[in-house]
C-alpha cells in the first residue's frame, strides 16, 4: 500500500519514506527514509493532523517520528533505523506509544 499525504504546495510524499518531521517556527523539514529532506510552508501540527491516521508519534514538541522507522527505545532516548538518536523529555513518556526493540 502506498499512502501520500499532500505536504505543501504541489508536494505529496509517500508516507512510508517519512522518517521523522522538524518543526522549523512555520516550516516543516521533512526528513525522508532516502536521505532527501523537504521544507514545506506548513507547520507541524497540520502535518499531524493529515498523518493521524499512520503510525507517527511526537517525541517532543518540535519532532515527529514514523514508528516504521524505531529501532529502539532505551530509557528517554529513542534511536532510529538511522542510528540517529532522540531525547524524550520525562513528561512525554508516558505518553510515548513504542512497545518493542
Amino acid at each position: 500500500m502506498n499512502n501520500s499525504i499532500h505536504v505543501g504546495g504541489r508536494t505529496s510524499v509517500p508516507v512510508n519514506e517519512i522518517q521523522y518531521l522538524e518543526a522549523k517556527e512555520n516550516y516543516s523539514l521533512i526528513h525522508l527514509c532516502t536521505g532527501n529532506k523537504i521544507l514545506v510552508a506548513t507547520t507541524l501540527k497540520t502535518l499531524e493532523e493529515r498523518l493521524s491516521p499512520f503510525q507517527f508519534t511526537r517525541v517532543r514538541r518540535g519532532i515527529l517520528v514514523s514508528d516504521n522507522f524505531i529501532k529502539k527505545v532505551v530509557n528517554n532516548r529513542v534511536t532510529l533505523r538511522n542510528n540517529l538518536v532522540l531525547m524524550i523529555p520525562r513528561r512525554k513518556l508516558d505518553k510515548f506509544k513504542y512497545s518493542g526493540e
